[in-house]
């Protein structure tokens, strides 16, 4: 919810809680980048493809598979980060 000032209540605070909000952002915005990128790969590969064969379609979603493996990864990390600044905060 936005206050009077135009900002929410999650980005006022100390500083620990701006690093908090930071981690969370920044993991949050390089997933979707990520997820765009494996969308526009595919994209591409469909728009200018020779090869329309299933197993391309098939290598295609394996990469992307992957992709999103990465992207789990890197949202651990950033749970995991949390985690460490929740606990130094204590």
């Amino acid at each position: 919810m936005v206050d009077s000032t135009g900002t929410t209540g999650a980005l006022q605070g100390s500083e620990g809680d701006d690093d908090l909000d930071w981690a969370v952002v920044n993991s949050l915005i390089q997933a979707q980048d990520f997820t765009s990128r494996a969308l526009q790969s595919y994209l591409l590969r469909t728009r200018y493809r020779e090869d329309a064969s299933p197993e391309s379609a098939t290598r295609h979603i394996e990469e992307a598979i992957d992709r999103h493996r990465r992207i789990i990864e890197d949202l651990t990390l950033a749970r995991e980060s949390i985690e460490t600044l929740t606990e130094e905060a204590d």
